[in-house]
């Protein structure tokens, strides 16, 4: 009976120490998003991410350099400066290990094209995966893609 009640108290209070890790990991993430709100900075990503993006023909792999789309409105058509982008979380999921991460977030993009010199302006949604790598949370992919 002692044992049962010894193997019940470290479960539960292992489950609690997991629980608080997950909340500080995902806090973590909501900071870091918060600042490049705040800031326009990139985010810590890791050297062979995937990104990719309705402004780019296929995902890019670390310092790949990407193609653009055809026509108006892709990064090199864009003023200089111009482009902003607002990122609202809408969740945020921390393995059990705490070593992975996904995120879903909803964003509004504003930038100026040189071709037109007309303001753009839209909303996408973001997946984006995670990894802690020597305690930092780094984006190891991201899919962005423009709401039609």
């Amino acid at each position: 009976m002692r044992l049962l009640l010894l193997v019940t108290l470290i479960a539960v209070s292992t489950t609690d120490a997991i629980a608080q890790d997950t909340k500080a990991d995902e806090a973590a993430i909501r900071a870091l998003i918060s600042r490049r709100n705040e800031t326009g900075t990139e985010l810590p990503a890791l050297p062979g991410r995937v990104y990719w993006t309705g402004a780019y023909e296929r995902p890019v792999m670390g310092d790949e350099k990407p193609v653009e789309r055809a026509g108006p409105g892709g990064p090199s058509d864009r003023v200089a400066g111009s482009f902003r982008e607002t990122i609202t979380i809408k969740k945020i999921e921390v393995s059990k290990a705490g070593d992975m991460a996904w995120e879903y977030s909803a964003s509004r993009v504003t930038y100026e094209t040189k071709s037109s010199r007309q303001k753009a302006d839209f909303t996408s949604s973001t997946l984006g995966v995670w990894r802690k790598e020597n305690g930092q949370w780094k984006i190891a992919a991201q899919f962005t893609r423009p709401n039609e």
